[in-house]
């Protein structure tokens, strides 16, 4: 996800462009690259999905993670699709071929910075701290549940801490890279939790107060206009 398609969830009322064992969906040689190489292939779709970094995909995230990414980017139907990963070759070709179809999601490595820096263990509170001492990866599968409102169990199970990172920095388009996300969620794993998780609540609060003050100049105008006609 930018590397990310949403922050928030988009309605899920369509369906794949194509049929999961349609091979031939992205060419033919996107069928010879699913056959022959579906790893490699899953990882280049998120790559061309969002411009993430090829080889972190392959080695740290799961072709499970890579199509819930593109799937919920796209706002298709689904939920947890880990069935489809029986079939590499297939679930490869349908996501390359879904991409190719949309194109890639707008986003990236951006120019922000974090709102808390890594070390700021109470950026989130006491009671922060202590869930992600206490129960780190129940947290980190809780903060990206925050931020994509995607399934907390599935992101307990298969989804790493460094993916979870690398999701929500280039989803708010936050300076770093494939190596710090790593390094950061392996080496000083809680802090890299607490910050990740600040993050996203620090966005869904500007985004409250932006929708607040827009609900305030709406309401404004309407005022305006009532006396306007009274007048």
């Amino acid at each position: 996800m930018a590397g990310r398609a949403t922050a928030t969830k988009t309605a899920t009322n369509k369906g794949w462009s194509h049929g999961f064992c349609n091979c031939f969906a992205d060419g033919v040689s996107g069928c010879l690259l699913g056959w022959f190489c579906p790893c490699c292939y899953m990882a280049r779709a998120r790559t061309r999905y969002d411009q993430s970094n090829w080889g972190f995909n392959l080695f740290c995230v799961g072709s499970d993670l890579i199509r819930s990414i593109v799937r919920d980017g796209y706002g298709l139907q689904g939920s947890c699709e880990c069935l489809k990963c029986l079939c590499p070759p297939c679930n490869a070709i349908q996501v390359n071929a879904e991409v190719s179809t949309k194109g890639p999601s707008p986003g990236g490595n951006g120019d922000r910075e974090w709102s808390s820096g890594l070390c700021d263990c109470c950026s989130g509170g006491a009671g922060s701290c202590m869930y992600a001492c206490c129960c780190l990866s129940c947290y980190w599968a809780q903060t990206r549940t925050d931020y994509d409102q995607s399934g907390c169990c599935y992101n307990w199970c298969c989804v790493t801490a460094p993916a979870v990172r690398s999701i929500v920095r280039e989803g708010y388009g936050i300076q770093g890279s494939c190596c710090g996300d790593i390094c950061a969620a392996c080496c000083c794993s809680v802090c890299a939790a607490i910050q990740a998780n600040s993050e996203v609540k620090a966005q869904a609060r500007n985004t409250r107060g932006r929708n607040k003050s827009k609900k305030k100049k709406k309401s404004g105008q309407k005022k305006s206009t009532k006396k306007a006609t009274k007048k």
